[in-house]
């Protein structure tokens, strides 16, 4: 299996040792150096090359409604980055322990997510958090089988500045599950009912979800919401994607105080190491919320199951900055 688009987490750039494009063996893992000094890493690709790189932001403003029907959406054709096929099999037992995720110490998971609160790589259930439904297949990941199927994990403290990654086989327009072709799939709360409510006044929130060819206004597209549950909600979204259902892609989402305004927090996402082509920032009100409970699979948003079935997580790194 060939792993696309590991980065220096929450840097702005980075290098690979000893430079910043090099050969290397397809499936190995390279060193990156961040620009604050950590170490970071990138995978090589089935090309053979590996570029280390760690993205910059964008701009633009607006709103939309949770229908998604805002109609300024970006022509943007940017191209997300590389794929690759995941070519695990097999299936193991789906419930794992009620944890809060690993933390601390040396191991295996130290080499995809340094200093994370949460480390991964979900290909059993050992150190999940709390596991409903799916199954572990080993050295391949967690798969859904129903739109219910989801782990949470509490953090244990509150993040107010973060990255959060995973790499995901089996989003593409025509996936199954969902609710009116509208998937919610991972997402971050203040609250652990992990349900924003229809007004936007429940748990404060950093959610993205994705459009299958079933939703009415917007198909094959992704969206970032943030708002801090004060009834106020800001959704940008990608154009068409274009995924299939054997490519493996990178997600990656990073919240903190706005760089250019610190009267506010702003939400990025990035989709294979690049930066989403979004149709405007997810500005949030408050900078100093913080984010404590983790969902993955499905969020609770009106009590309904949004999951996607028949698609595989892994790798899945979340660290505080």
């Amino acid at each position: 299996m060939l792993l696309l688009g590991a980065s220096c987490l929450g840097s702005i750039s980075c290098q690979a040792e000893p430079t910043s494009r090099e050969a290397c063996t397809p499936g190995s893992m390279i060193a990156c150096i961040c620009d604050d000094g950590r170490s970071g890493y990138q995978f090589c690709g089935p090309s053979g090359v590996a570029t280390c790189s760690c993205g910059d932001t964008g701009s633009g403003t607006g709103s939309a409604d949770e229908n998604g029907t805002d109609e300024r959406a970006s022509s943007s054709t940017q191209d997300p980055g590389g794929t690759t096929d995941d070519t695990g099999g097999g299936a193991t037992s789906g419930d794992g322990p009620n944890t809060s995720g690993t933390t601390g110490g040396e191991g295996p998971d130290d080499s995809f997510c340094p200093g994370g609160i949460v480390r991964e790589q979900l290909f059993d259930g050992v150190n999940a958090g709390t596991v409903v439904g799916g199954s572990f297949v080993p050295d391949v990941g967690w798969r859904t089988s129903s739109s219910a199927d989801r782990i949470v994990w509490d953090l244990g403290q509150a993040v107010e500045s973060g990255t959060l990654s995973f790499e995901v086989t089996g989003i593409h327009a025509g996936v199954e599950g969902c609710v009116a072709g509208v998937c919610y799939y991972v997402g971050l709360f203040e609250e652990s009912n992990g349900d924003k409510q229809d007004d936007y006044t429940g748990s404060a929130f950093i959610e993205s979800r994705f459009h299958t060819d079933g939703q009415k206004n917007f198909q094959d597209v992704f969206k970032l919401q943030a708002g801090t549950g004060n009834g106020d909600m800001l959704e940008p979204l990608t154009p068409p994607m274009d995924w299939a259902p054997e490519q493996t892609h990178s997600v990656r989402i990073e919240w903190g105080p706005d760089p250019s305004d610190a009267s506010r927090g702003r939400a990025w996402l990035y989709l294979d190491d690049q930066e989403a082509p979004l149709n405007y920032q997810a500005f949030y009100s408050d900078p100093n919320i913080g984010w404590r409970y983790l969902f993955l699979g499905t969020t609770q948003c009106k009590g309904l199951d949004w999951g996607m079935i028949d698609v595989t997580y892994r790798n899945l790194c979340l660290v505080a900055n």
